[in-house]
């Protein structure tokens, strides 16, 4: 008895000593002014848990979760070696993560225990380049990177699949209005594609940039939608009737990001943040004029 407790605790210590060296092993030779090395393998995406408490970095060998204040490791949640994490974020209550793959899966997890809850399955295969909640934390949403493209919609509590939304142009991103009610899906055709949600219904596409439509975002009351393109233009159009409001210059490169500012100042106005290499500007829209202001933030 006491000879297989004996063998049962080395192989623990066996187990457990490389991860405890490496762990040590991080924190040698930090560079000026860090704390801590998180994370062991090739990372790929780090992201905040919505309180800001825990921090999961996203490496080829698993998702390390971390404590914000103390750098203290929490869990890991291992992967086997055909599911390396793509993307990974939390749900809005922070009680899940939800990881895609390149091949064709989400995997949604308990963050308390690191149990794999379910396992999500991409109609048409393909590579999952991207996953979401919705606000209300009820639905998950991912899409393929290819041609034909496949947007997924599961239900996080049962994980059933809940439509399969393919469009034959090429997907580049998504997002998800803060209502929960519609998606759009940003195209390499220079087109936008939104769809309902509940329904699976599409419902309108966006057309009028002239080069790949790189990302969107919706305005925090849901009625507006912004698209970036490499044209370097943003659009604004109207999220329920698919009406193209205003055209946004002063890019001189592909706009590589955009959010709205929150909350919004007026019914009647709209700030846009966007982004391009080396530069952030600001630009506001009034209902009756096209442009108001556009202000360069930084310029590094």
């Amino acid at each position: 008895m006491k000879t297989t407790i004996s063998a049962i605790l080395t192989l623990l210590i066996l187990m457990f000593l490389p991860y405890a060296i490496a762990e040590t092993r991080t924190q040698i030779n930090l560079p000026e002014g860090a704390t801590a090395r998180l994370g062991k393998g090739v990372t790929k995406s780090i992201t905040f848990s919505p309180d800001n408490t825990q921090l999961a970095v996203h490496t080829t060998i698993g998702i390390w979760l971390y404590d914000t204040d103390t750098a203290e490791l929490l869990n890991l949640f291992r992967v086997d070696t055909h599911f390396f994490p793509e993307s990974i974020t939390f749900s809005p209550d922070g009680d899940t993560i939800a990881s895609s793959n390149r091949g064709n899966q989400v995997r949604l997890w308990n963050v308390a225990t690191g149990e794999i809850l379910h396992t999500l399955i991409m109609q048409g295969g393909g590579w999952i380049t991207d996953v979401q909640f919705t606000t209300d934390g009820k639905k998950v949403a991912s899409f393929t990177n290819r041609e034909p493209s496949f947007i997924g919609l599961w239900d996080t509590a049962t994980g059933k699949d809940l439509h399969g939304l393919m469009y034959n142009g090429q997907i580049v991103s998504i997002a998800i209005s803060s209502d929960s009610k519609k998606i759009v899906g940003t195209s390499s055709d220079q087109t936008t594609q939104v769809w309902d949600i509940i329904t699976g219904e599409h419902l309108h596409s966006l057309n009028g940039h002239k080069d790949i439509v790189g990302g969107a975002a919706f305005s925090p009351d849901g009625h507006i939608i912004a698209t970036r393109s490499d044209d370097t233009t943003i659009r604004l159009w109207d999220a329920n009737t698919g009406e193209h409001l205003h055209t946004l210059l002063g890019h001189t490169k592909r706009v590589g990001e955009i959010v709205f500012s929150v909350p919004m100042a007026t019914t009647s106005s709209v700030r846009v943040m966007t982004q391009q290499s080396g530069y952030g500007i600001q630009q506001q829209v009034n209902s009756s004029t096209p442009l108001k202001d556009m202000r360069i933030l930084s310029a590094h």
